[in-house]
């Protein structure tokens, strides 16, 4: 059984995942406004006290730049920005201890560049190309928050979908369902889905359902040929594919009737041991079976004996289906 309030959860869950991201973004940004900071402190001052916080700050970068990785790592682009940033601070901050190394004391009013760094006293960003990515995953978490938001919203709203497949799924449902309204598979056994309606209505008495049968009339033919064949055989075969859900219906309507039954794609499918002690062979096909096979699999069977066929007519269908009136103008 499936209920829309999975959906979300999910949603929810994805929300939470968004707000966790984040966090990682907005964690590693204060870190590195830390250690640009404290190694600035450094080279002004010459304390070397003062680089305590870088080495905090990089001690915590590193788990939190993987983590952050990993929480992004359904998200290509994300991803990608990720491992950017992360190799990003690693080799800036290894050019920071670098400069913070080998320069003497500075004057506040001196700039200062070595290895291609440039430190000035007027507090420009020293990470600028990691706050570019940064800056880049945040603003793809805040359209996703706002998104996954929505989608929140949109489930809460959404009306709660249930599969039943059985009488016994609908005696499961909570019974303070408020408007209950109710569809059928087209391909259900005509009784089969009256049962469950019944079960339906008698659970819900508001419960609305189609205003006309939802059951498609050439498969209600079919498993009512399929009745008749099987009460007067001893074995049905049921031409049709295994994905074919009315084939599978007709399978199951012949073995409800107490007779064995097989879905077949062909004659090559027949397996003898089936034959055992049978006289009298059901043989009835999908809908979408092409005719050719059901000659096919009589040919096969009549290759094993003699065989007398005789065809059991329970309805002759009359429906014909007009062309569209766009199709019949041309």
């Amino acid at each position: 059984m499936y209920r829309a309030q999975q959906g979300e959860q999910r949603a929810r869950a994805w929300v939470q995942h968004t707000l966790e991201v984040r966090g990682d973004l907005q964690e590693v940004l204060v870190c590195l406004l830390d250690a640009e900071a404290s190694a600035r402190d450094f080279l002004l001052t010459g304390d070397p006290s003062a680089l305590g916080l870088y080495w905090e700050s990089r001690e915590v970068l590193g788990p939190l730049l993987d983590h952050l990785t990993d929480l992004v790592s359904d998200n290509s682009p994300q991803y990608r920005r990720s491992n950017e940033a992360r190799e990003l601070v690693r080799t800036e901050l290894d050019d920071l201890a670098a400069l913070c190394q080998n320069a003497p004391k500075l004057d506040k009013s001196v700039r200062t560049t070595v290895g291609g760094i440039e430190m000035p006293d007027s507090g420009r960003d020293f990470a600028s190309r990691i706050r570019g990515k940064l800056t880049a995953m945040q603003m793809e978490e805040d359209r996703l928050l706002q998104a996954r938001s929505q989608a929140v919203d949109s489930a809460r709203l959404r009306v709660s979908t249930v599969l039943v497949e059985s009488v016994a799924d609908v005696a499961k449902l909570a019974p303070e369902h408020g408007k209950v309204a109710y569809l059928m598979q087209t391909t259900l056994a005509a009784d089969e889905a009256s049962g469950i309606a019944e079960a339906i209505t008698s659970r819900f008495p508001g419960a609305r359902g189609p205003r006309s049968d939802d059951i498609c009339y050439a498969t209600t033919n079919r498993q009512n040929a399929v009745r008749a064949v099987a009460a007067d055989s001893d074995l049905v075969l049921v031409a049709g594919s295994a994905n074919s859900s009315n084939s599978l219906r007709l399978v199951e309507r012949a073995e409800r009737a107490g007779t064995p039954a097989h879905l077949i794609d062909g004659p090559e499918d027949i397996q003898l041991g089936w034959l055992q002690g049978v006289s009298t062979v059901g043989l009835t096909a999908g809908a979408s079976a092409p005719p050719a096979v059901v000659e096919e699999i009589i040919a096969a069977l009549a290759g094993l004996g003699r065989v007398e066929v005789s065809e059991r007519v329970i309805t002759t269908e009359s429906i014909r289906f007009g062309l569209p009136r766009e199709v019949r103008a041309k």
